[in-house]
């Protein structure tokens, strides 16, 4: 009897880990599915609000054919190619994703990870797994859409729109599905803090950009349009305000595509800024904002200030939280959390960049590219690194000297030896 026992015993537990697979199967699918479609949904809607503002933040709207409006909707969110021809534009080939639908796209992952972490166990491999299944059904599905609504000519790349939304939803998905936290110590807090500071740079750099541009008032300028025209950059100005704030050459190249140039104005936004950033492309955060005079430089120094108490704020807190008792300690913990950074900045910087270009025709010229250069990014991550683990071997270094500051003070009191007459 303890023979076949044990003999059923292996079946049984390979019958319980194929139905725990099983069901992490079923359930990556349904966040999948309801993640896509979700997400979709609510984008359609946001495009029949009649507001340009809302377009250009949204990237959709109601428009004929349908096509456009429904890959406004489900292709938004995703780094995918747009191939758009014209009279003016015989070729006009564009990549990028709409700073709004990304956000809505957040918010639906989100929803979707309070009921994934409900109902799947805390358990590293699950979560990993719901999260990847999730990850390659969007990125299906997005692919699905471009081949469907695309036309002869496949104006929406397949292949980068599955690609975009591969990375975009597994990278937000290991946030909002819990599987950061748990990751051993201290990996999972330094991403946490990572992911708050990219997270914050990102939407409030979106958020604020075309704000700024509409903020000099332009007298014959309309407020709507210019907003809308600024937009499609506020995803490539999120992504870039940590480079840019640690003064790292970005890439503004612009042609005819410009979030500068108002419509109705004879005068684009912020003429002085707008002429440094056509005429000087690649240069750093200090030259552009001395465009400005004064305040713009000002300004410049204190958003690399910012970035600078950023970063050394998480990795100090990372230091504090893990213990460190030495100085060795202290440098690989806030080497930790600078690659933490870094890891998590580049696929963002790729996701959010902006990419245009124009063929032959009247408004032929150089692409229009916002997002870092390879000089940057190796500048960014590095400066980001170094002062991670200068902050972390400091941090170490201040709580042994402590340590044994206190040690010395509640050391046994020994009396000295009695003196002889």
């Amino acid at each position: 009897m303890s023979d076949l026992a044990g003999m059923q015993a292996p079946h049984g537990a390979q019958d319980t880990r194929g139905g725990a697979a099983k069901e992490v199967l079923l359930r990556g699918l349904g966040a999948g599915a309801a993640t896509f479609l979700a997400s979709g949904l609510v984008l359609s809607l946001l495009g029949l609000i009649p507001l340009q503002a809302s377009h250009g933040l949204f990237g959709v709207r109601y428009e004929h054919p349908l096509s456009d409006w429904l890959a406004g909707a489900f292709l938004g969110p995703f780094w995918g190619s747009n191939e758009s021809h014209s009279e003016q534009i015989a070729t006009a080939r564009s990549l990028g994703m709409a700073f709004g639908a990304l956000l809505v796209f957040a918010a639906v992952l989100w929803v979707l990870g309070r009921v994934v972490r409900r109902h799947v166990p805390p358990d590293l491999r699950q979560r990993g797994a719901v999260v990847l299944v999730t990850a390659l059904l969007v990125a299906a599905g997005a692919a699905v859409t471009a081949i469907a609504l695309s036309g002869p000519a496949m104006e929406f790349g397949p292949l980068s729109n599955a690609t975009g939304a591969f990375v975009a939803t597994l990278l937000l998905g290991g946030f909002c599905f819990g599987v950061v936290g748990l990751l051993p110590p201290p990996w999972g807090a330094a991403l946490r803090r990572a992911g708050i500071l990219v997270g914050v740079c990102f939407v409030a750099g979106g958020l604020l950009f075309p704000t700024f541009v509409v903020s000099d008032g332009l007298p014959d300028a309309n407020v709507g349009q210019d907003f809308a025209a600024a937009c499609p950059f506020s995803s490539a100005v999120g992504g870039l305000v940590l480079p840019l704030a640690l003064q790292a050459p970005v890439s503004l190249t612009q042609s005819y595509d410009t979030p500068w140039q108002s419509r109705q104005a004879a005068w684009p936004h912020w003429y002085r800024l707008a002429r440094s950033t056509v005429l000087r492309p690649h240069e750093r955060l200090f030259q552009h904002a001395s465009s400005l005079g004064v305040i713009g430089s000002l300004v410049g120094a204190a958003l690399t200030v910012a970035a600078l108490c950023a970063l050394v704020l998480i990795s100090w807190g990372l230091c504090r939280r893990a213990g460190a008792r030495s100085a060795r300690h202290g440098l690989y913990v806030g080497l930790v959390e600078g690659t933490s950074v870094a890891a998590l900045l580049v696929p963002v910087l790729w996701l959010s960049s902006n990419f245009a270009e124009f063929g032959a025709g009247d408004y032929a010229g150089p692409p229009t590219y916002w997002g870092i250069t390879a000089v940057g990014l190796a500048q960014s991550l590095a400066t980001i690194i170094v002062v991670c683990s200068l902050t972390g071997w400091l941090c170490g270094a201040r709580q042994a000297r402590r340590a044994g500051v206190s040690g010395d003070a509640h050391a046994p009191q020994i009396a000295p030896p009695p003196q002889l007459p």
